[in-house]
């Protein structure tokens, strides 16, 4: 259970930084939202943002639900772990193909999806 706590708590961090200035572009600071529909990052920049951004809430949204659900079936259990891996795959695009934008703020979330994944492998 403590381990379900300390995933559901990095999944909360990782919403929170989009919430916070995550790229500096052209002078101008944008927090992950911004950047999703922003003109100033390129098209794949604002799908790779989108992708990690909608994972992030399925996989949240999953969690919820398995509190209210006790017992976790095979097939949700492989849902899951295909949403984090999305996520983990995108976020590291992200950071690669936008690692000129971006500013610590995302790379700290980044590292919350590798620790979401961690936690997600080695103990659940």
């Amino acid at each position: 259970m403590k381990y379900k706590t300390l995933q559901f708590i990095i999944v909360i961090g990782i919403l929170v930084c989009f919430f916070l200035p995550m790229f500096n572009v052209e002078e101008e600071s944008l927090t992950g939202i911004q950047a999703i529909y922003s003109g100033n990052i390129l098209l794949f920049g604002n799908i790779i943002i989108g992708v990690v951004f909608l994972t992030t809430i399925a996989h949240l949204i999953f969690m919820i639900f398995g509190i209210f659900k006790k017992e976790q079936t095979e097939s949700m259990e492989s849902t899951i772990n295909i949403v984090v891996n999305i996520s983990l795959i995108a976020g590291l695009l992200m950071v690669t193909f936008l690692g000129w934008y971006t500013n610590i703020v995302a790379i700290i979330c980044v590292i919350l999806m590798i620790g979401s994944a961690y936690v997600r492998y080695k103990f659940l």
